[in-house]
């Protein structure tokens, strides 16, 4: 599973996830940000830090920085963007959820190809992010 990273804010607090969830989490949060909305993203930690639920505020003044450790396009699942978009819509703000079956499947009538993401995404299945560090505030790390 190739892991990238979410890292939020001027601390930037690194955030792990999948490729393939990252890569629909930063559709998400984008699309919301273009709008001007702001909204809290919600996850459920991974059994190793605790297993409990984490929550950041996302707004366009938060810098957010997306890595992903490959490459590869993924086919986006639109089932699952649109699940996504609709949690981020309510009033307890966006909140992780996993994957739907048909994984990956474009709706009926529109190519494959047309659902690939634009930006670098790898490959990987979901799996429960990991907050990595926090750097203090105007501290640099190199990635």
């Amino acid at each position: 599973m190739s892991m990238g990273s979410l890292m939020y804010g001027a601390a930037r607090m690194v955030i792990e996830f999948d490729d393939r969830t990252l890569a629909h989490v930063q559709l998400v949060l984008c699309a919301k940000l273009r709008r001007g909305e702001a909204f809290f993203f919600s996850w459920k930690d991974a059994p190793s830090i605790g297993g409990g639920r984490s929550s950041v505020w996302i707004d366009r003044s938060i810098p957010l920085f997306f890595r992903f450790s490959s490459a590869t396009r993924h086919v986006i699942n639109h089932e699952w963007l649109e699940t996504l978009t609709l949690t981020a819509n309510s009033a307890q703000g966006m909140m992780l959820i996993e994957e739907p079956s048909g994984t990956g499947t474009p709706p009926a009538g529109i190519p494959a190809s047309a659902h690939h993401m634009q930006s670098n995404v790898g490959t990987g299945s979901l799996g429960h992010p990991h907050k990595r560090s926090t750097m203090p505030t105007g501290a640099a790390r190199s990635t």
